[in-house]
């Protein structure tokens, strides 16, 4: 979601007033033209502020978070010795089972203690467990069968869709005849 578009008066009311525009006599446009602007100004802060914690795909503006600002329960958490948040993931680190790192934008927490080497190396060891989820149809595994091939659930539901649907079709055309 990008920021939203600042509000613009469009009409002065006043002037139409002046210039006699048809069925201005009886409004009060000095009170309209105070009023939006008002609005305006109201409006104008708010965006200015919203800018201020939100990026532009509607997350919250990186940095924004700060340690003051989160719940007695999450700093609790964090200050435990279950977990020590360790920021980035970097190679040649020495890991404890507990910390917690990002890699590509997901959170893991480290399993087994390690120096780090090769990222997916250590994720295929099972040094790391991952926190946060990013899956997706297209991204979450999926075993062939002796029918299906595909490899993700959404390549499984595109093939189970390819061969259905002429079958779907036939059998439609043949219990409606062709309404």
């Amino acid at each position: 979601m990008a920021q939203p578009v600042q509000f613009v008066i469009t009409v002065d009311f006043s002037d139409e007033e002046a210039n006699a525009v048809a069925g201005r006599a009886s409004v009060r446009t000095a009170a309209l033209d105070g009023l939006f602007t008002a609005i305006k100004s109201t409006l104008d802060q708010i965006l200015t502020n919203l800018a201020l914690i939100q990026r532009d795909d509607g997350a919250l503006l990186d940095g924004t978070v700060l340690i003051q600002t989160l719940s007695s329960e999450v700093l609790a958490l964090l200050s435990s010795t279950a977990w020590a948040v360790r920021g980035a993931w970097l190679t040649g680190t020495v890991y404890a089972k507990g910390d917690l790192v990002k890699q590509s934008g997901i959170v893991y927490v480290c399993m087994t203690a390690h120096t780090a080497g090769v990222f997916a190396d250590d994720l295929a060891a099972d040094k790391w467990g991952q926190v946060t989820a990013n899956a997706t149809a297209a991204t979450t595994s999926f075993a062939p069968t002796s029918k299906i091939s595909a490899v993700t659930v959404q390549a499984a539901i595109q093939e189970l869709d390819d061969e259905l649907r002429p079958s779907i079709a036939i059998l439609n055309h043949q219990l409606y005849n062709g309404l």
